[in-house]
């Protein structure tokens, strides 16, 4: 008798639920954790989501058959089963999967799967149909046409219940409503000076040494910017254990919000061309830095306490404004010329 199984896996961002999130999260951290420990095994997107293909459809692999359908022997089976993390082999298994297409991966449902009760037997899945099945997980690496990532669409928080805790009122927002504009800067520099990657030095103990540091430095960027998130000290933040994980999905939600603030406030954080842009036409990091007392005479005469304490959107949308006005500026100079 046939029975028809369907595997189905996230169409996106926005349709993952957190601990969905959390995989992708834990896939891209082990990668990376065994592309720095070997030069030999770089960080492979096709092995990360392979990986998560089988978390997502919630099937185990139970063994490899061989081209003519028969078993590998028990210790080879063995020896695979040692590599693997949770029910999916390591990426040296899937390496050489990759270069023979006949291999077979035999499986079964995992007990989380909703079929899983109706449909317990055992069932094969050749490499080039769970090579198919990642056409749909495309979007965790998509890139456009010019080779960039595809920028991370809105996401709601992650972690409603979780740390609700470290203060008595809701996170800043899914959309940062709420948070000022003081805070903004201060999380936006931090998440600068976290994702800045280190010069690495020559010699292997120093090297060990500036990782040990860079960590402790990491954690405390980390515990900061938790911190000005939810309005609470550091060691308040510390109490809530926030994972390596859970803080990979924060870092999920920030870069979508600020695509969002990209989109809501193009002005702000458009990338100027250099050759084309006039002299006198100022960039937009130069409105993001400029002086608080043109802040101030723009704002009708806000003190920088004030100003600090407005809300970040209400602030970029006066910086948009302000770009907006000064290129309608240029725009005026061009035609009296």
């Amino acid at each position: 008798m046939k029975i028809k199984i369907d595997l189905k896996v996230p169409k996106g961002w926005q349709m993952c639920s957190t601990r969905e999130l959390e995989m992708i999260a834990e896939e891209m951290i082990r990668a990376n954790l065994m592309a720095a420990m070997s030069r030999f095994r770089p960080f492979d997107w096709t092995a990360v989501k392979t990986r998560l293909f089988f978390r997502f459809a919630q099937v185990e692999i139970v063994s490899f058959l061989r081209p003519d359908g028969s078993k590998r022997p028990s210790a080879e089976r063995d020896e695979l089963r040692n590599r693997e993390v949770g029910t999916v082999p390591d990426e040296e298994s899937f390496g050489r999967l990759r270069d023979r297409e006949e291999e077979v991966f035999l499986c079964r449902l995992a007990k989380g799967n909703p079929m899983y009760d109706a449909y317990k037997e055992e069932f094969e899945l050749a490499t080039w149909q769970v090579h198919s099945f990642l056409e749909q997980l495309a979007w965790i690496d998509a890139v456009d046409s010019k080779g960039r990532p595809v920028p991370m669409p809105k996401l709601m928080w992650p972690y409603p219940k979780r740390i609700w805790w470290l203060r008595w009122r809701k996170p800043d927002g899914e959309l940062l409503d709420g948070m000022s504009w003081q805070t903004y800067r201060l999380i936006n520099d931090w998440m600068e000076a976290y994702s800045a990657k280190p010069e690495r030095p020559f010699g292997r103990p120093i090297r060990q040494a500036q990782g040990k540091l860079r960590d402790r430095e990491m954690m405390d960027i980390r515990l900061t910017v938790l911190g000005l998130m939810f309005g609470c000290p550091k060691w308040r933040v510390r109490l809530a254990r926030i994972s390596d994980v859970e803080w990979q999905v924060i870092l999920f939600w920030w870069s979508s919000m600020m695509q969002y603030l990209k989109e809501q406030y193009p002005k702000c954080f458009k990338q100027s061309d250099k050759k084309s842009r006039s002299k006198t036409q100022p960039l937009p990091i130069e409105l993001y830095t400029r002086s608080m007392a043109t802040l101030q005479k723009y704002l009708g005469g806000l003190t920088e306490a004030q100003i600090n304490q407005q809300s970040a959107h209400a602030i970029l949308r006066h910086m948009n404004d302000m770009a907006v006005e000064a290129e309608q500026m240029e725009k005026l100079k061009r035609k009296k010329k």
